[in-house]
């Protein structure tokens, strides 16, 4: 039952003075909140450290989940029944030619479109405020005999029974424990934008829609999401785009610097774009996209720009210390797989503790099952992003049959978000 603690072999198995199992969870964003929260309810005692001291709403855009998670994750109560999502069934393929938008092929779609500010709003009132260390940067981890020793950026160290790094991409959790797995560059970065509904001259094109929009340059995305409070009534909602432009590695330097000349690691956030780079990204929608893609474009004031990278590393756990999340390994975008990632992560790991008659076989076996399912979904992605990227693709030259079977041929057997003939 949701909300209920249960006492399990594995759980009692912890050292803390009253039985159960002490935890800590680094990162208090979407994948540490979720761990949070199940591992709570299994009758953990948990500790999150977010190293950020402001709020972390509005750090994303836009996320799909299918619907199967979706349901799944409200029937646990980490969602809110009436979670705001707007319904995707299609997903039109467009390329324009001399001045003229051709649709290529309209492809059988299901996903729940929402925001990355949805999920985590629905997921952070479920953490209970005393147990959310804000401002509190985890500086080291070290494995310890039946547990992990957790160092604290102003020097304070305690030890846990269990450590869950689900501290994202730039984990330092993972850089302690597999200090040669790094990010892998992709060859392109993504700008994002997410505009109001109520500022484009139509959104008929994006009604129950995934746009993907082809070019020489890269791919475009773009679908609707709930609006900042989680609106989804018509004219209250939000445009989410996203532009992957290849980028050669020599030039990702300059793609990271800002308006101000301070080069950035991994990604620049909105406001810190010159205007002039701004600019032209506008004059390379008006060439190379869909009229009312480019029009999405022009209308954002301030994208944002994330470079996209490979990794996987060959073990989610070391000891006591798990990866979860973006900090085990990262896909690209194109198989909108990192929230699904990381919540299915921490459902698991609770259901592991719970099943598992030691914690040293449930560990193993959540290790086990998360490696390979992240190993799946890095090579899928990289997949989809080689084929959807490839300059040398004449888009203009393709039809409906042309494109179902480049499809087939990049996704291969895997299962997905794509509805079949027979649904």
């Amino acid at each position: 039952m949701p909300g209920a603690t249960v006492p399990v072999g594995a759980v009692n198995s912890g050292k803390g003075p009253d039985g159960r199992l002490r935890v800590c969870v680094v990162g208090g964003s979407i994948a540490g909140c979720a761990a949070a929260i199940e591992l709570q309810r299994a009758g953990c005692e948990v500790t999150i450290f977010e190293r950020s001291a402001g709020s972390l709403k509005d750090r994303g855009a836009g996320i799909g989940i299918p619907f199967a998670l979706l349901e799944l994750l409200q029937a646990r109560d980490l969602f809110d029944a009436e979670m705001a999502f707007v319904p995707i069934k299609l997903r039109d393929f467009f390329v324009r030619v001399r001045s003229e938008d051709r649709l290529l092929w309209q492809q059988g779609f299901v996903i729940a479109a929402t925001s990355w500010d949805e999920l985590y709003r629905n997921l952070r009132k479920r953490v209970d405020d005393d147990i959310y260390r804000q401002g509190s940067e985890v500086a080291a981890i070290e494995t310890e005999s039946g547990g992990a020793l957790v160092e604290l950026a102003g020097g304070q160290r305690r030890v846990f029974d269990l450590v869950v790094c689900a501290d994202g991409y730039t984990s330092t959790g993972r850089r302690r424990l597999f200090a040669g797995e790094d990010l892998r560059y992709a060859g392109y970065v993504m700008w994002r934008g997410l505009i109001e509904e109520a500022l484009l001259s139509s959104v008929e094109p994006y009604e129950g829609i995934n746009i993907f929009a082809m070019s020489r340059l890269g791919h475009l995305i773009a679908y609707l999401v709930p609006g900042k409070q989680g609106e989804t009534g018509p004219g209250e909602r939000r445009l989410n785009w996203g532009w992957y432009l290849n980028t050669p590695q020599a030039e990702l330097g300059a793609a990271l610097t800002d308006r101000n000349g301070r080069k950035h690691a991994t990604s620049l956030p909105a406001g810190s774009i010159s205007e002039a780079r701004v600019g032209r990204l506008r004059e390379l929608a008006r060439d190379f996209m869909p009229g009312f893609v480019s029009e999405a474009v022009e209308l954002t004031e301030q994208p944002f720009i994330q470079a996209i990278f490979d990794l996987h590393t060959p073990s989610y756990r070391k000891g006591n210390i798990l990866l979860l999340g973006d900090a085990s390994s990262v896909a690209r975008p194109h198989a909108a797989a990192g929230a699904t990632k990381a919540l299915y992560g921490a459902v698991a790991l609770a259901q592991a503790l719970k099943r598992q008659p030691s914690l040293e076989s449930a560990l193993t076996l959540w290790n086990e099952e998360q490696s390979r399912e992240g190993e799946r979904l890095v090579s899928l992605s990289k997949r989809l992003g080689e084929a959807l990227q490839d300059p040398m693709q004449d888009w203009a030259d393709m039809g409906e049959e042309e494109m179902s079977l480049w499809w087939k041929g990049v996704i291969g057997d895997e299962e997905w978000y794509v509805m079949t003939d027979d649904g």
